[in-house]
């Protein structure tokens, strides 16, 4: 076997976590308190409660423009990015405020007219929440995905593969990709389409060749071509303060420790919880059993049938594109956001202006 780069950790026991086995419970947040995808399924649970469905059919009832009014006027005394996800329990105390709600967090969140709520509500809204994401789906199904399978499903694919994946039993999920191809690779490229950063041309064009591979049934070498891809644009924008010859397990560490964040984090911290299945630690020198599901280090460190597979092959291009499609919104963010604050600094420039004597 030839000789492998320093940094390419699947042969070094330290570079990452050591297997399922040893890794920490993925259930279990690593800061203490409930993690983001429990804290909302137990908030989906509470509002199918009979009690409250109750109390939100019957406030259904109610003129709610003096709730949107407060809901308005509180909103711009709110810093949405304070809010974490452990604030929803205090809900509990305020149903009949609340105009309509679903088992779907999409639908919740488009809803709300909670004064408390409504700053964090509308970071949620379109911006923080994953816009390919269909009705009615829960947090768990997508962790489930991405944990068992390493499936994305920020970006791409769309609203009814994710309905068709969610539904299906386990073992129909690679099935169910597979049948549905030729839709998600539109997706890819649908998605890359709106990648125009500069800084993220080469990772966009490099994605856009990975797509272009599977069409043609080059589905080995667009696997390869892709997993290299995702390591390279986390290396070169989300992660690229990590040590480069140490890279896996801090990266893993930092993308566990998101599980638990707030909102304003929430999409960028599920793009990334697939990562946690395609980086699974891989041993080849150590006689460790070559993945079926797709794995980065057997990709880079064998040619083994049973890892360069059609569906497995999907699975790296759907994540190459929700990757470098994520680093493009977290960029036009930022830009929004530095913009904001500029005219907020250049209005009260103005009025401090206008009240000098």
């Amino acid at each position: 076997m030839p000789d492998e780069p320093m940094d390419d950790g699947p042969q070094d026991e330290d570079e990452q976590a050591s297997s399922d086995e040893t890794l920490p419970d993925r259930t279990v947040p690593l800061r203490g308190g409930a993690g983001l995808y429990q804290q909302v399924q137990r908030a989906q649970l509470f509002l199918n409660s009979p009690g409250v469905r109750a109390a939100l059919a019957q406030a259904d009832a109610v003129q709610r423009s003096g709730a949107l009014a407060r809901a308005a006027a509180i909103t711009s005394r709110v810093t949405a990015s304070g809010f974490a996800l452990q604030n929803f329990s205090t809900l509990a105390s305020a149903t009949t405020e609340w105009g309509k709600a679903t088992n779907s967090l999409r639908q919740l969140v488009s809803a709300l007219s909670v004064p408390r709520l409504t700053a964090w509500a509308e970071a949620v809204r379109l911006l923080r929440y994953p816009p390919n994401w269909p009705d009615g789906i829960f947090i768990r199904e997508v962790k489930e995905l991405a944990d068992d399978e390493g499936i994305p499903l920020c970006w791409v694919p769309r609203a009814e593969v994710i309905d068709a994946l969610r539904k299906a039993e386990p073992g129909r999920r690679r099935a169910i990709l597979l049948e549905r191809r030729a839709e998600v690779l539109d997706d890819c490229d649908q998605a890359l389409s709106e990648v125009t950063a500069p800084e993220l041309s080469k990772y966009a064009s490099a994605a856009r060749k990975v797509v272009a591979a599977m069409r043609d049934g080059h589905d080995e070498p667009a696997q390869a071509f892709a997993m290299n891809v995702v390591d390279s644009t986390l290396r070169g924008t989300l992660f690229a303060s990590v040590p480069q010859n140490r890279f896996y397990k801090p990266m893993v560490m930092q993308i566990e420790e998101s599980r638990d964040c707030l909102m304003q984090d929430f999409r960028q911290s599920v793009t990334l919880w697939p990562l946690l299945r395609v980086f699974d630690t891989f041993h080849p020198g150590k006689g460790d059993p070559v993945p079926s599901r797709a794995n980065r280090h057997a990709t880079a460190h064998t040619v083994a049938d049973v890892q360069y597979t059609p569906v497995n092959a999907l699975i790296a291009t759907m994540l190459a594109t929700s990757v470098v499609r994520e680093v493009q919104e977290s960029l036009t963010m930022q830009e929004s956001d530095e913009l904001s604050a500029a005219a907020e600094q250049a209005t009260s420039s103005d009025q401090a202006g206008t009240l000098a004597p």
